[in-house]
């Protein structure tokens, strides 16, 4: 048989690539298109291609490509192909299909259509049809439909050549193996192979540029061991010659791994996430390749090189898209990763994949070259740098001392009330608009201000990556315990708002308390800091109490009087959510719930409620937000304006003898004269606001309220 003319779908940006690997064969490509390649050849030259080819998406013989004006054009096109050259009546077939038309509001539609086209006209001309087979199929056929054109061809590859046949194990948002083969050739390992460098990916997820790297340098073909092809009975085929040509590539490529297991190159591969280790052990195992690559569970904070290696490459792709929940966190772990690679790997060649440019400047490593490829759905620049030496900033130096200074300045208060979860700096550089909260020593909560619009952009940048150099610099761990948000002017529902949905808490203690955290999902991570010395008031005081805490959010002020000895507490607030993780709380400190009572409501109808009712409580706890336009109330609630009807109708169910804790982190509010003239109260703000939260000046404000006896009844017959 004499040439035919094949397609090599190419990945985005990749088609150069291709036109490589077909001349590398001999091949010469007669077109060549963003969308890929097409070249004439033997039977021969074309498997030999499908199974040597790293990067190719699908290898193609297309029948035939023509423009629709409506639905029926498509069955009319198909119907008209010379299927009975192509097809056995009496075999089988598939196919798949990729189609973006506005004719087609059911992608499945096409299909049938073209099944019926092709069924119909074999019926018409043998007298019989084939079978439709979804899993051996005798032919697979690819139909791509894309706006008002279509075009259908063999699917020669069998399928997507991604595909290698050893990933047995996946993990999330896995690298296709024909898009780390690009990534390799683009990166120069071949070159960087062939003189003995090593190889290192930091976020190896489930192996696959570990193992593709390590297949390139052994010469192993990916396409052999694959042995799959998508048309044993297309009557153009060759299975004798197939067949031989797979099993010859077999015996080389054992032949070529037994020669590299001799002496094989350092390739290594590290991740946080046991899991991904598991599966990358797993797959390269299932490659044959499990004594020529190392994988273990570390930090890209921790990444070294291994002690045999060289310099040589490390590619990666880190986590972005959806492999984050929170798009603010990829800041600080490429940021880890270019502060861990200058540490560790300086002298090395680097290609790593990043959505934006931005991402690439948070590793403090110079762009050298750049290129373009898609990662999925996702759009990504591939940068290349040559890994410099880890040399902190002066404005990274000057913030490490200002957390060395504030540390030393706290360390008595912190031993003295065994403190482990506290402000560290609040924007105490103006320049270095964060507040860093530590919990535990393992935990970093990460707030950036949001910068004014009158600041250069590129400066915020920099800003942010001598920040985060530093705090990396200073803390024991790394990115996977250092949480980011923005801290931006606060809207209505900013307080309750959820930024991720990972639901991963964490436990910390407040003394002998403990409580649960999200670092992740909310603004706030669930326990005020601020609160700290209200919360040690409030146990001080509950002892044998009726304590009611209004605007509870996570029932932290509840537990606190709960396990101080309180008789019984009620916890009000419109969240369920944040009143189940009140719930939890109480279970975590072992506190009996029917005795700690959660309610969902609306403090002012509660309180309402709780006044026809002729409730009361000895002490009383409110922390109301400094503006609210609740959906369960009919109006929206002002501190300043509001404040002295909230404490008015607290003081109603307040007993004779009681007392009201009421806080405000309103830095401008001013209480009512008329209304405080009436009762006892001594602001106690110098002595709520902890150590940690003194040097910012008064970031609450807390008032004791008691009231005289001779109020009560008046009050209540009012």
């Amino acid at each position: 048989m004499g040439n035919i003319t094949v397609r090599a779908v190419a990945l985005p940006h990749c088609e150069d690539i291709l036109v490589k690997e077909a001349e590398s064969l001999n091949l010469q490509p007669t077109s060549v298109s963003a969308s890929g390649i097409e070249f004439s050849a033997s039977l021969q030259k074309i498997y030999r291609f499908l199974i040597e080819n790293r990067t190719a998406s699908r290898l193609i013989f297309p029948l035939g490509k023509f423009s629709l004006q409506s639905q029926n054009d498509l069955y009319d096109a198909i119907a008209g192909i010379q299927w009975e050259d192509h097809l056995s009546s009496t075999g089988s077939f598939i196919i798949d299909s990729s189609v973006k038309s506005r004719l087609f509001k059911h992608t499945n539609f096409p299909v049938l259509k073209a099944k019926d086209a092709i069924v119909d006209r074999l019926r018409t001309k043998t007298g019989s049809r084939p079978n439709i087979d979804n899993e051996n199929p005798g032919v697979r056929l690819f139909l791509r439909v894309f706006r008002d054109e279509a075009e259908i061809s063999v699917d020669i590859g069998g399928g997507s050549r991604h595909q290698r046949g050893y990933r047995r194990q996946s993990v999330a948002a896995p690298l296709r193996e024909n898009l780390a083969a690009a990534i390799l050739y683009r990166a120069g390992w071949p070159e960087t192979a062939s003189e003995g460098g090593s190889f290192h990916d930091p976020f190896c997820g489930s192996g696959t540029l570990c193992i593709e790297a390590a297949l390139m340098a052994a010469g192993i073909v990916p396409g052999a061991d694959r042995g799959r092809i998508g048309i044993p009975q297309w009557k153009i085929h060759d299975s004798a010659l197939w067949e031989k040509l797979v099993e010859e590539y077999r015996q080389s490529n054992r032949e070529c791994l037994e020669s590299y297991k001799k002496n094989p190159l350092s390739i290594t591969g590290t991740d946080i996430d046991a899991e991904c280790i598991r599966a990358a052990s797993r797959n390269a195992a299932v490659a044959g390749l499990e004594t020529c690559l190392r994988f273990s569970t570390v930090s890209v904070h921790n990444a070294e090189s291994a002690p045999d290696s060289v310099p040589g490459l490390v590619a990666t792709n880190p986590p972005y898209g959806e492999r984050l929940e929170n798009d603010l966190q990829v800041r600080v772990i490429y940021t880890d990763m270019g502060v861990s690679l200058r540490r560790n790997f300086n002298g090395w060649k680097l290609s790593f994949l990043t959505p934006d440019k931005e991402l690439g400047l948070m590793t403090g490593i110079q762009a050298g070259k750049i290129h373009k490829l898609s990662n999925g759905s996702i759009p990504v620049q591939l940068i290349h740098s040559l890994i410099p030496d880890f040399n902190l900033t002066p404005g990274s130096e000057m913030f490490i001392n200002r957390l060395r200074k504030n540390q030393r300045q706290l360390q008595s208060y912190l031993k003295k009330n065994s403190v482990s979860c506290y402000r560290l700096y609040d924007k105490d550089m103006p320049e270095y608009a964060f507040a860093v909260d530590l919990y535990e020593e393992k935990y970093c909560h990460l707030q950036e201000y949001s910068a004014p619009s009158t600041i250069d952009p590129a400066s915020v940048r920099r800003r942010r990556r001598e920040a985060l150099e530093g705090l990396l610099s200073y803390l024991p761990y790394g990115c996977e315990g250092i949480f980011l948000k923005e801290r931006r002017k606060l809207s209505v529902s900013d307080r309750y708002a959820g930024q991720a949905h990972t639901e991963t808490r964490y436990i910390v203690k407040e003394g002998v308390l403990k409580f649960y955290v999200n670092f992740t999902d909310y603004l706030d991570t669930g326990v005020f800091l601020d609160s700290r010395e209200l919360r040690r008031k409030i146990a001080s005081m509950a002892d044998g109490k009726r304590f009611l805490n209004l605007f509870a959010y996570t029932c932290t002020a509840s537990v606190a009087a709960a396990a101080a000895g309180a008789r019984s507490t009620v916890s009000v607030d419109t969240s369920a959510t944040y009143l189940k993780w009140g719930e939890a709380n109480f279970r975590l400190n072992r506190l009996p719930l029917p005795r700690n009572i959660r309610e969902i409501s609306d403090t002012f109808a509660w309180l309402k409620k709780a006044r026809r009712e002729k409730a009361r409580f000895d002490l009383i706890y409110v922390d109301p937000p400094t503006y609210s336009n609740s959906k369960s109330r009919s109006g929206d609630f002002d501190l300043q304006r509001d404040h002295r009807t909230l404490l008015e109708m607290c003081l109603d169910i307040l007993s004779s003898d009681g007392t009201l804790l009421f806080c405000t982190n309103f830095t401008r509010f001013e209480p009512d004269k008329e209304l405080f003239s009436k009762y006892q109260v001594t602001e106690t703000t110098e002595k709520t606001v902890p150590a940690d939260f003194t040097h910012k000046g008064k970031i609450h404000r807390s008032f004791l309220i008691k009231k005289d006896s001779s109020l009560d009844s008046r009050r209540i017959q009012g």
